[in-house]
């Protein structure tokens, strides 16, 4: 809470201390390292930080779209393939000449 404190307050000599080394060298764990990370992205590269937020979201939202297709339309797909396969042979097996 100290540190994340006083990089919201705007400092950043701290932040640079804190993140140029190890999370062990500054006794702080893997998931409040991240936590300091956020809030110094957010302090001082706030922009950034929120088009970085803005793309996570697209590419959660283009996974999941993702996934849609596969689930719903690929098996109609290959269904609508398998029948124009079919017709196809048949045509050419009836075809004249």
């Amino acid at each position: 809470m100290f540190v994340t404190g006083n990089i919201l307050r705007g400092d950043n000599k701290l932040a640079a201390a804190v993140l140029s080394g190890a999370p062990y060298l500054s006794g702080l764990s893997d998931e409040h390292m991240e936590t300091v990370r956020v809030a110094a992205s957010e302090r001082f590269a706030g922009e950034a930080y929120r088009a970085r937020q803005d793309a996570l979201k697209g590419i959660a939202k283009l996974a999941n779209a993702k996934e849609s297709f596969e689930v719903e339309l690929m098996p109609r797909l290959h269904r609508w393939k398998a029948k124009a396969d079919e017709k196809a042979k048949l045509d050419k097996a009836f075809a004249p000449g």
